[in-house]
């Protein structure tokens, strides 16, 4: 699903900072529930939250950041 996000640019434009949010928080629960990846898929999670990790706002940043304690 996230692949499809960022393939579709829904991070950008109106709603854009609500995308990462959702994304941020669907990879959240993704690794509470220990749901196992291929490499390949948790490369690309991992990538989007470092992308996240880059944004202007502090929310977002935030958001992200609590999934590298998990």
């Amino acid at each position: 699903m996230v692949p499809a996000i960022e393939k579709a640019r829904l991070y950008r434009g109106k709603g854009g900072e609500i995308m990462r949010s959702a994304v941020s928080r669907l990879i959240e629960y993704t690794a509470l529930v220990e749901i196992r990846l291929s490499p390949k898929i948790q490369k690309i999670l991992h990538d989007s939250l470092d992308e996240n990790l880059k944004h202007p706002n502090a929310e977002i940043q935030v958001g992200s950041s609590v999934l590298f304690e998990l």
